[in-house]
């Protein structure tokens, strides 16, 4: 009699500890899907910031490529030179805006660079799912 109440106890004790586990595993695989969900987001986000970069890129190498290309032959006309000096000017403020755009994305690219690999130093430093450490 004592004996069945002892594997009574022990097997309440085990569901007990079932609960537990399976409660741990819950909020485990939540924290694993927020993890996952901001990775995502933040790759996501790299990835848009290099395609804008390279399109950046793209277009301040063209305009660059532009302004040092053979200049038609001058005309007689002074007020074609104005029009050309007033092109030039125009050209070069558009490449020095995309070059500080430019300068602005690669600034925000290498802090976005940055948070990425923090964060993945972290996740590093953090146990894994399958490792032993794991609580």
């Amino acid at each position: 009699m004592g004996e069945i109440k002892a594997l009574k106890d022990e097997v309440s004790s085990l569901k007990e500890q079932l609960e537990q586990l399976q409660d741990q595993l819950k909020d485990k695989d939540g924290l694993l899907q927020k993890y996952t969900k901001k990775r995502r987001a933040l790759c996501k986000v790299y990835i848009e910031c290099l395609a804008e970069l390279t399109v950046r890129q793209a277009k301040g190498r063209r305009l660059d490529a532009s302004l040092h290309q053979e200049p038609p032959q001058p005309e007689t006309s002074w007020i074609r030179e104005v029009e050309v000096e007033k092109e030039n000017q125009a050209l070069k403020e558009q490449v020095n805006l995309l070059k500080f755009g430019l300068r602005r994305l690669e600034d925000e690219h290498t802090i976005k660079n940055q948070l990425i690999m923090s964060e993945t130093k972290k996740i590093d430093l953090e146990p894994t799912p399958t490792s032993t450490a794991w609580p």
